[in-house]
């Protein structure tokens, strides 16, 4: 079987329905499996169909996303030409993978209808092909997540993409940034904190920042540096060793309050 995605004329009135907030479509799109006909989707012959394939929900493990990551990328074998499809996601997020993204966005809120539209076309939808929109529908993240971050000349081709999906900052901040879409860089950063497990402890001595404020701290650097470093032009452990420079500060860094 060929993959379905939907068709313009089906999913953009639905799309401008959410935006105003409407709460028919709201509800329709929350709860109910939606309603379409064979006119109202195209096949993909060249797209591998995932009719038949589960995701773990969020309630089985607590890298239940990085598990979905690396499943996915798996069974999903196409190109990033072919991943930059925003209708791919759409059908996924609304009808391949509907239990699992229902039970991932179940704390939906009815009260308003219009946060609620906004929040179903962030999530469920895929505005565009540019890599924040590809980011924020959830299935997308998974596919591109593991694609950002794989290394298949490495024994373990995953250690990035285990560590992309620890921490919410990497894939709403890292890969999203005009620095991170240069491969060198974002591997660079991912590499030093798996390299470096001593020095991003859950949470170190002398109450010293966590793991997560350390990262952060060397995201806001690094951007810092890139005002006057041409990132775009060095190789990763070029990036590599200017992270290590601020060791001494990551080691002892504590979050002001």
């Amino acid at each position: 079987m060929a993959q379905k995605i939907f068709k313009e004329s089906f999913i953009k009135p639905l799309a401008e329905q959410l935006r105003k907030g409407d709460s028919k479509t709201v509800k329709l799109v929350k709860k109910f499996p939606l309603v379409y006909t064979d006119s109202d989707v195209i096949s993909l012959d060249d797209y591998p169909d995932l009719s038949t394939l589960s995701l773990f929900d969020k309630s089985s493990s607590k890298d239940f996303q990085c598990k979905n990551a690396i499943l996915l990328y798996d069974k999903l074998r196409i190109n990033p030409y072919q991943a930059s499809n925003p209708a791919l996601w759409t059908f996924l997020a609304l009808v391949t993978f509907r239990d699992y993204m229902n039970k991932l966005r179940s704390d939906i809120s009815d009260a308003d209808t219009l946060s609620a539209g906004k929040y179903l076309l962030t999530h469920y939808f895929c505005a565009g092909s540019a890599v924040k929109d590809l980011l924020l529908n959830d299935i997308s993240l998974l596919w591109w997540g593991a694609h950002l971050t794989v290394q298949n000349d490495t024994e373990d081709p995953y250690r990035l993409t285990k560590e992309v999906f620890s921490m919410l900052d990497y894939t709403r901040h890292l890969l999203p940034g005009s620095q991170g879409r240069n491969p060198a860089f974002r591997h660079a950063v991912l590499e030093f904190v798996v390299e470096n497990p001593d020095l991003f402890k859950a949470k170190s001595e002398g109450g010293a920042g966590s793991r997560e404020d350390k990262v952060r701290l060397i995201l806001r650097r690094l951007n810092t540096f890139a005002g006057y470093q041409l990132f775009p032009f060095f190789n990763k452990d070029e990036i590599k060793d200017i992270i290590d420079g601020m060791r001494d500060e990551i080691l002892h860094y504590k979050k002001s309050k």
